[in-house]
């Protein structure tokens, strides 16, 4: 959930205008945890030695999509599913005004040159001892993650999109409880930021989805639906909502009652060619024609014009235990919520056949009031 403190975007931005760090918790992670952030454009060898003296973690620079597409940074592995949840760029070095590359001083100069140097080739070479994180386009609006909050606040500062972060450790070297973080909080005299709250904020102020088209499309499974096409902005991918009955139904204190809603990631081999129960084709199948039964709902298809989705899901045929689509793909809830939200939806009754944590629909206006097998 979004902090109590709502100053607490407010100072975070001041902070990091005025080149000082901030602490920003992943309130949205199964398992909260913290960084300690720094911007990068004019990071000192003081505020490295910070880093690794009270983060010991290693030291990253997280950057835009964009910036990385500048500096020319290719992905350091592109055929993994956990590469999408750590999206590691080669590691990198400054090519002038360094020695070893491993001090403070030196891990400032680098952290600096991502952020300011405009002929990469020139200023930058690889492997080095800065390891930078791709965040995806659209920020946390497309992936609710701490790189792309982290990103997105440096944005919102008006600043270059390089920031130098390092994850919370306690003395055992384990990820810092949230508590400790809290602690850790007062004794630097540093702001405190949810991701959550960064979400909250764009949210409220723009929208990364449009409308395309709108037909009635009969379905062989469960009769008529509306279909509506939405295009992403950040990616150009297209989406797919299919309607059933009024939405907007209200109960007699004016809330709107209920909308059966299945949200549903593309998966190409079972979508097409499952014959699994659990598969994508045959979930769709149920839940359409659960809504179908109820008389109203809506259901969301999700694309993702990536490279390797499909072979991804070819190579993981071969595991022993096959569990879904990567996790990435889980947690980039914020198109198909503003899609229900475009819609018209408020509270959801969630179509699911598990008992996993939905977690942040919240923070996207959406209310989930029940769940609902299919």
């Amino acid at each position: 959930m979004a902090t109590e403190d709502k100053n607490a975007l407010s100072e975070s931005i001041k902070a990091f205008q005025n080149g000082n760090g901030v602490i920003l918790v992943d309130d949205l992670a199964p398992t909260p945890f913290g960084v300690l952030a720094i911007p990068a454009s004019a990071i000192t060898a003081e505020q490295v030695s910070l880093l690794v003296n009270e983060g010991r973690g290693i030291v990253i620079a997280a950057l835009s999509a964009e910036r990385a597409q500048e500096l020319g940074l290719s992905m350091m592995c592109v055929d993994s599913a956990h590469s999408c949840d750590f999206p590691c760029t080669v590691s990198v070095e400054a090519r002038h005004g360094v020695t070893t590359g491993i001090s403070s001083e030196d891990r400032a100069q680098t952290l600096r040159v991502l952020a300011n140097t405009t002929s990469p080739k020139r200023d930058i070479v690889t492997p080095g001892h800065i390891f930078p994180v791709k965040a995806a386009r659209g920020g946390v609006l497309v992936k609710d993650s701490i790189w792309e909050a982290v990103v997105d606040l440096t944005k919102l500062s008006g600043m270059v999109p390089v920031t130098a972060l390092s994850h919370i450790l306690d003395k055992d070297g384990c990820l810092m409880g949230v508590d400790a973080i809290k602690r850790l909080r007062v004794r630097l005299s540093l702001p405190l930021i949810n991701v959550s709250d960064i979400v909250v904020h764009r949210l409220g102020q723009e929208s990364i989805i449009e409308q395309i088209a709108c037909t009635q499309m009969p379905t062989s499974v469960a009769g008529n639906f509306r279909a509506f096409g939405f295009r992403s902005l950040s990616d150009n991918a297209e989406h797919l909502a299919l309607v059933c009955g009024a939405i907007d139904e209200r109960d007699s204190s004016n809330l709107q009652k209920p909308v059966p809603v299945r949200v549903q990631a593309e998966s190409p081999l079972g979508d097409l060619l499952g014959n699994d129960p659990e598969s994508g084709f045959n979930n769709l199948n149920r839940a359409l024609k659960t809504i179908a039964d109820s008389g109203r709902g809506v259901f969301v298809y999700i694309r993702h014009p990536r490279q390797g989705l499909l072979t991804s899901e070819v190579a993981a045929l071969g595991r022993k235990k096959q569990s879904g689509l990567p996790k990435w793909l889980t947690r980039e809830r914020g198109i198909g919520s503003q899609i229900l939200r475009q819609i018209g939806v408020e509270r959801v009754t969630l179509l699911s056949n598990t008992q996993k944590e939905v977690v942040g629909t919240e923070l996207f206006g959406l209310d989930v009031v029940s769940r609902q097998g299919y």
